[in-house]
C-alpha cells in the first residue's frame, strides 16, 4: 500500500484529505480538511508566549553578565590572595568555571530572545472547535516548495478560508 504524502516535515504532513501531526514520523493526530475553518500562511512568531520567552532570555543574559563581571573585575585581587588562601590552580579553575557559565548563560539568553523576536514563515490553522495550530514552514521554504504548497492547498485541500501573506507569495 503506497501512501501519498505531500509536503512532509518532521512535525506534520499533508495527504489528499487531511493534515497529520507527527511524532517520531508517526501520525498521532489526524485533522480532516472539513475541520479546518481558516488557514493562513504568513511570517510570524512560533512561540506561544513571546513576552515570557523574552523575559526569560533577558534574565539569562543579565545573570550571565552578573556572573561574568566579578570573574573579570577581581581577577588580580583573587590571584594575589586578598580574598582566599587558595592555591593558584584552584583560583584559576574557579575563574574558568565562572567564565564558561557566564558565556553559556549569555548564549542561551540571546538564543531565547532571537527565537521570540525573529519572524519565520509559518502556517496558522484555526480549527472548527476553536483551537489554533502554528506550524513552521522552514523546511518547505528551504526546499523552495512554498509555491507548490500554496497551489496544493488551493486545489486539493480546499480549506474554508485560505489567506496568504504577500511576503510569502513572492519567495
Amino acid at each position: 500500500m503506497k501512501n501519498d504524502y505531500f509536503f512532509e516535515t518532521d512535525s506534520y504532513r499533508f495527504t489528499l484529505t487531511e493534515l497529520q501531526l507527527l511524532r517520531n514520523r508517526y501520525a498521532f493526530k489526524r485533522i480532516p480538511s472539513e475541520h479546518i475553518q481558516r488557514l493562513e500562511i504568513k511570517k510570524g512568531i512560533t512561540v506561544k508566549r513571546p513576552l515570557l520567552v523574552i523575559l526569560f532570555g533577558l534574565t539569562f543574559v543579565w545573570a550571565g553578565f552578573y556572573l561574568g563581571y566579578p570573574s573579570a573585575g577581581t581577577t588580580y585581587l583573587i590571584i594575589d590572595g586578598y580574598y582566599f588562601d587558595w592555591e593558584i590552580g584552584e583560583i584559576l579553575e574557579l575563574l574558568g568555571v565562572m567564565a564558561i557559565a557566564s558565556i553559556l548563560l549569555i548564549i542561551m539568553g540571546t538564543w531565547a530572545i532571537i527565537l521570540a523576536c525573529v519572524p519565520v514563515p509559518m502556517m496558522k490553522i484555526d480549527l472548527v472547535n476553536g483551537k489554533t495550530l502554528k506550524l513552521t514552514l522552514k523546511k518547505i521554504r528551504r526546499a523552495k516548495q512554498i509555491p507548490e504548497l500554496i497551489l496544493f492547498l488551493k486545489n486539493t485541500f480546499k480549506p474554508n478560508h485560505l489567506e496568504i501573506h504577500p511576503a510569502i507569495k513572492s519567495r
